[in-house]
């Protein structure tokens, strides 16, 4: 996600040979073509919002960059709009029923609550999971209503109810039904080990102290690198600011800070940038 972000300022750009240029477009394209059959919601959300934004400065200037641009994302969404897989994936982020989404707010939902008890530092780092899962564990009365509810769904079909579950009235069938759908909630959730947001891990973890830190850090490297832009006009800034602001809205439902792979590849992308960008800079003033 951060190539397809950084890259597409590299392909905006006209003081690179051609050969660079055309690298470029192979590894968004590649990489967007990855971004897609890959599934992951997040991804495309950051993307939708970050990839115009970094855009704008360039084809604003050329009409022929914005009806290149405007003509590839027509195109892109007429491939997406005729693709079923896509657009079933597509329309159910906004589909509060999905589970996936549903579990989601049960899991913010418990990660504020971790929050509210461990204000200032969290329940600890590290210790997410296993205070998480602590609250998904079956009690035994939960555990004898799925009984008594798996017995009566059995008995039903095999028309066998017992004299006992015939006279249970509707309320009752329904709290049974409830207990059963909570202890499938319960076991799924068990297997969670993160907030699925990179704010509410923080707020659960490390508390207010811990969110603090995380928004300096990240709200720095924005805040130093659009100042860089702005002044200096840096094509590298941007990128920063690009796969950054990337990162960020991914994290809102991923937690993508804490995953090794993910953030090795940002820190080593943001590395090489403000190289360049420090580079871009010199050569700035030396002019």
């Amino acid at each position: 996600m951060y190539f397809v972000t950084g890259v597409v300022v590299f392909i905006f750009r006209k003081d690179i040979s051609k050969r660079i240029r055309l690298a470029c477009v192979a590894v968004f394209i590649v990489g967007s073509i990855a971004l897609v059959f890959n599934s992951t919601r997040g991804a495309w959300l950051a993307l939708a919002i970050v990839l115009p934004l970094i855009s704008l400065p360039f084809i604003l200037k050329s009409k022929k960059l914005f009806l290149g641009f405007t003509s590839i994302v027509l195109v892109v969404c007429f491939a997406l709009l005729n693709s079923p897989s896509i657009m079933k994936r597509v329309d159910s982020i906004s589909d509060t029923k999905n589970w996936s989404n549903a579990s989601r707010f049960i899991i913010w939902d418990t990660a504020f609550g971790m929050f509210k008890e461990h204000p200032v530092l969290g329940v600890g780092l590290g210790q997410f999971k296993k205070e998480f899962q602590s609250k998904f564990v079956n009690s035994d009365e939960l555990k004898q209503q799925v009984a008594e509810y798996q017995s009566y769904r059995k008995n039903l079909k095999q028309k066998k109810l017992t004299d006992e579950q015939k006279r249970l009235t509707k309320e009752e069938v329904k709290v049974l039904v409830q207990a059963n759908r909570t202890a499938w909630e319960n076991k799924h959730l068990r297997g969670l080990n993160h907030a699925h947001n990179n704010i509410m891990q923080m707020l659960g973890e490390n508390g207010l102290f811990g969110l603090f830190d995380y928004i300096c850090a990240f709200g720095y490297i924005l805040w130093k690198n659009l100042k860089s832009y702005f002044i200096n006009k840096n094509p590298y800034a941007l990128m920063v600011v690009g796969s950054t602001t990337a990162l960020m809205l991914q994290g809102l439902t991923e937690y993508n800070f804490g995953n090794g792979a993910v953030m090795k590849i940002y820190w080593f992308v943001l590395a090489c940038l403000i190289v360049l960008s420090r580079e871009y800079n010199k050569e700035t003033l030396e002019k």
